[in-house]
């Protein structure tokens, strides 16, 4: 049996209308219509096209369709910038890995130790940082681990420009599983931003998200920059006189752009609104405001990659992962190149444990 709402996600998926589509196919808009409403049989041959043009298997089409993601936070983020269906593209390209990794994880036991809370965001991102076991004053320069290692899938997905990341509550047979989209090529000091901005929408606005406010997006940013530059620990490092080459200094330290250092600055009441203003001046003159300089190594996911090989082991064989999730060898290594190699341990390293059944256990 061939499934029409899978037909339509796997164009949807490719950035394709039924007009686009059709035209590939060399049939009309309508019957493609038709396919996805499943008004009328499909003939194998045609099925083959379709999966040529898409670029899937023809078992991609046989099976199912599920919808364990929502929008979430993309909605309203993506809602000034860019239209709708580059927002369904996105949506459905998190989809499409998150089915592979949920294919995955039905042989493994991943728990879930991200909190909800209420309440002030920088409370809220005070006890996260505490439940995640950092420091109340150190910088992060592993969130993306430590997120993993509280259950939270990080999904890297092809790079779109506009839409660095959104989140939500994926609903899934064994439970709800929070989810972070991040692309791939975004720069490492917005990425940190953009990570812990979508954290403080899991964490404070599980049931808001796609109904999102200029209001919550504000407490989202006021997490975001607790967590990531706790005022007990960053005030002493933004004593006046504040200046583009002191901060320069401090990016690599606190893992943020210069940005997002003035506004730490001027929140906390540490530089005036002129202040404020000059610095930003000062950015744009030297086109740092698109391109700052001394770049962020940016965190890339790990847990996808390691679910692969604690099922498969290592070498992965890339063709029978293929055919057990519904996609293509090519795509397959593709995505997987998206995420991180295991690192070497070291002595000092702080390792963080995701309970895998029976002799798997996995550290992050």
């Amino acid at each position: 049996m061939i499934f029409g709402e899978r037909i339509k996600q796997a164009r949807e998926l490719r950035g394709l209308t039924q007009t686009k589509l059709a035209e590939l196919l060399k049939v009309t808009q309508g019957r493609i219509a038709q396919i996805e409403g499943e008004f009328r049989d499909v003939a194998d041959s045609l099925i083959a096209e379709i999966a040529y043009r898409t670029e899937l298997p023809v078992s991609y089409f046989s099976k199912p369709p599920e919808n364990w993601l929502s929008a979430g936070s993309l909605l309203f983020r993506a809602r000034t910038s860019i239209s709708k269906r580059e927002i369904t593209q996105s949506l459905r390209d998190a989809e499409h890995v998150f089915g592979m990794a949920h294919s995955m994880a039905k042989s493994l036991d991943i728990p879930v130790s991200l909190r909800t809370l209420d309440g002030d965001p920088r409370d809220a991102a005070r006890k996260t940082r505490m439940a995640l076991g950092i420091s109340a004053t150190e910088p992060v320069h592993n969130l993306i681990r430590l997120l993993e290692g509280a259950g939270v899938w990080v999904l890297a997905i092809p790079a779109i420009e506009g839409r660095d990341a959104f989140c939500c509550w994926a609903q899934t047979e064994r439970g709800e599983i929070p989810v972070i989209v991040i692309s791939p090529d975004c720069p490492g000091d917005r990425l940190a931003m953009n990570v812990a901005h979508e954290l403080g929408h899991l964490v404070l606005h599980k049931n808001q998200l796609g109904r999102l406010s200029p209001e919550l997006e504000k407490e989202a940013f006021a997490y975001g920059a607790e967590f990531l530059m706790p005022e007990a620990g960053i005030r002493s490092d933004l004593r006046p006189p504040i200046s583009l080459t002191r901060l320069a200094r401090l990016k690599p330290k606190w893992g943020v752009s210069i940005q997002a250092l003035i506004r730490r600055a001027y929140d906390l009441g540490i530089i005036s609104e002129r202040q404020y203003r000059y610095l930003f001046m000062q950015l744009s003159s030297k086109g740092w405001r698109t391109t700052e300089p001394i770049p962020i190594v940016p965190e890339k996911p790990r847990l996808l990659k390691k679910m692969a090989e604690v099922l498969y082991g290592s070498p992965m064989p890339i063709e029978r992962i293929a055919a057990d999730v519904n996609m293509l060898p090519a795509e397959v290594s593709r995505v997987l190149n998206l995420y991180a190699e295991a690192e070497k341990p070291t002595e000092t390293a702080k390792s963080r444990v995701v309970t895998f059944p029976a002799h798997h256990r996995i550290q992050q």
